[in-house]
Parts: structure tokens; C-alpha cells; sequence
């Protein structure tokens, strides 16, 4: 029997990304969408010349689910004052967010309050760059940025999603995203 600990391999089926019109379906999109944003972030700032005001890190964490303690200890770890988690980002309508629309900022979720003046300046940003953000409350979902916001590992955070139908299941999100 399969039992805790017992290393499982995901089928390949499982895996395979999924072209429905202006939109991406597949398994894992979570893991997906975040790391090519980070790796075209990672591109950008290297390409583009302009060097931010101050360092990042862009840091791939592990366990999200089970209390951000990859992000917790980079937090810890790494020098800076604001944790920034990319995420996917629910599209109910319990939520006001929708899949078709511009990324969304939380300004709070299940476990921190967000910092206001982080989210109301990733919101400025997205209008300037016409991207037609949404602002949530995401009163049932929990993201790096919070776990490290709500253990004192950062002491200041923001969340920005990518909208996403289904998280953590069957994702499918725009290639617009």
C-alpha cells in the first residue's frame, strides 16, 4: 500500500500543459506560472539595465502548503524588510476576481493582514501599466508573504496573483497572465 512517505512518481498525463483558446490548463500551474514569471523577472533585470533602487532575491521556496517554511527561513536568512509572494490567485466570486481580468493584490488573507502601502503601490503599478488589477480579501488562502509576515521572519509583505481558475487542482489560467 501507499502509506506517509511513500515516494509516489506523477503520471506523465498528469503534466501535460493544455492549450484551450486564450487560456492554459494543466496540473501544478501554482508551481508552474510563478517560476516562469520569476525566470522572466530574473531575465528582465538582468537585460533591461535598470537596476532596482535596492538587491532582490528572487527565492524559489518549498513548502507553501504546509506554513511557508522554505520562504520563512529565506526570510530569515536573506537581508531586505519586504517579502513579496507571487502566487495563483483565486477567481470566485466570493472574491470579486476574475480569471479574464489583471492580477490580483491581496491586501489580506487567511493569515496576515497585508501592508497597505505595498498593495496600494503594486496596485498604482498595474494601473500604469494598464493591467486592470484587482484588489481581494482572500479570506480562505494563505501564501508565502503571510506565513513569514505572521511569524515575525519579515516585517513588512505584499501578495500579487496570477488569477486562476481552480487553484490547486485542474488550474487553468489566460496566457495573458
Amino acid at each position: 500500500g501507499v502509506g506517509p512517505g511513500t515516494r509516489v512518481c506523477i503520471d506523465r498525463s498528469k503534466r501535460t500543459l493544455i492549450e484551450i483558446g486564450d487560456y492554459v490548463g494543466c496540473y501544478f500551474m501554482d508551481d508552474r506560472a510563478a517560476v516562469t514569471v520569476l525566470l522572466q523577472t530574473a531575465r528582465r533585470l538582468h537585460t533591461d539595465g535598470n537596476r532596482p533602487a535596492s538587491d532582490v532575491y528572487l527565492v524559489f521556496s518549498t513548502s507553501e502548503e504546509i506554513g511557508g517554511v522554505g520562504a520563512s527561513y529565506a526570510c530569515k536568512s536573506l537581508p531586505g524588510e519586504l517579502t513579496l509572494a507571487l502566487e495563483v490567485g483565486p477567481t470566485e466570486a466570493e472574491y470579486g476576481t476574475t480569471v479574464t481580468g489583471g492580477p490580483i493584490v491581496a491586501y489580506s488573507d487567511a493569515q496576515a493582514v497585508y501592508d497597505k502601502d505595498v498593495a496600494d503601490r503594486l496596485m498604482e503599478i498595474a494601473t500604469k501599466l494598464d493591467l486592470a488589477p484587482q484588489a481581494a480579501v482572500l479570506g480562505a488562502f494563505e501564501s508565502d508573504a503571510s506565513h513569514a509576515k505572521s511569524t515575525g521572519a519579515s516585517p513588512r509583505a505584499g501578495l500579487l496573483c496570477l488569477p486562476t481558475l481552480s487553484t490547486h487542482g485542474y488550474e487553468v489560467i489566460s496566457r495573458t497572465a
